[in-house]
């Protein structure tokens, strides 16, 4: 019950925009932003404008939503990510995703599911009427930003653990090729948040594992301050096959944390990172 009003008060601060002055709608288009994806998450595009914003909200029809017990389903209709610039000191990142079952349409984020309402749920699966802006990307956006993405786990719990990662905090990159010889290595700051951010882009396309026949293309070793001494915090290896594959590894270390991995898809443009 809990997300359904999270996500509730992240569309509530979008539709503040109805509310103020063109002074107020002007910053609010260039602080935050929709950005929709396909069923097999590639991005279609981004909803920006503060038209278009308030179009999608109008037809989200918040009062009739129902959270409700039941498994999400693997396939999704499409997914949307809603970025936030707060206070200029990170950018808050929110993913729902979009699914039909019968005749019914839900929401999930992670395990939690929303009942929404047909014509809610046929709006989403068409946008008709909301214009997805392709000219550029929700990486072109990012970039300008120049924060670092922080979703809402993060957001959550702000302490230490194993699973969690300050990416604010990261202060060197060192990339590796495939033989492990060092290509670059990267300690500004904002080159290091274009990197992590454009990365970040792909964690919604977590799976299991990868393809037992694949090759490794190179690496990313992201470094931070830890215990007054700059030490690696985790590292992304990308690996190919007949798709692309990002293997994250958090090592082990003496707090007593073991070593955790993901592993995600990516599509193959991800390979100008590792250059």
């Amino acid at each position: 019950m809990r997300k359904l009003v999270i996500f509730i008060a992240v569309i509530l601060s979008f539709a503040s925009i109805s509310l103020s002055g063109c002074m107020r709608k002007n910053q609010i288009s260039r602080n935050k932003f929709i950005r929709v994806l396909s069923t097999d998450n590639m991005e279609e595009g981004v909803i920006e404008d503060t038209n278009n914003i308030e179009k999608f909200i109008d037809n989200l029809k918040m009062d009739e939503w129902k959270y409700v017990e039941r498994e999400v389903p693997e396939k999704d209709i499409r997914t949307f990510e809603i970025f936030e610039k707060v206070d200029d000191e990170y950018i808050r990142k929110d993913s729902y995703f979009l699914f039909k079952d019968g005749d019914s349409y839900y929401i999930s984020q992670e395990n939690d599911v929303i009942s929404i309402p047909d014509s809610t749920g046929k709006f989403l699966t068409s946008l008709n009427g909301v214009q997805i802006n392709t000219s550029h990307t929700s990486e072109d956006i990012l970039n300008k930003w120049e924060l670092p993405i922080e979703n809402q786990d993060f957001l959550e719990d702000e302490t230490e653990n194993e699973n969690t990662l300050h990416r604010s905090n990261i202060k060197k990159i060192i990339a590796l090729d495939k033989n492990g010889k060092k290509i670059k290595e990267i300690s500004n700051k904002n080159e290091i948040l274009k990197m992590i951010n454009g990365i970040n882009l792909y964690e919604n396309n977590q799976i299991e594992t990868m393809s037992e026949e694949v090759e490794l293309v190179g690496s990313l070793i992201f470094y931070a301050v830890q215990d007054e001494q700059l030490s690696e915090m985790y590292r992304v290896e990308l690996y190919k096959s007949n798709k692309y594959y990002l293997k994250e590894i958090i090592p082990e270390n003496d707090k007593g944390n073991k070593e955790y991995i993901e592993y995600y898809t990516v599509p193959e443009s991800i390979k100008s990172y590792f250059r």
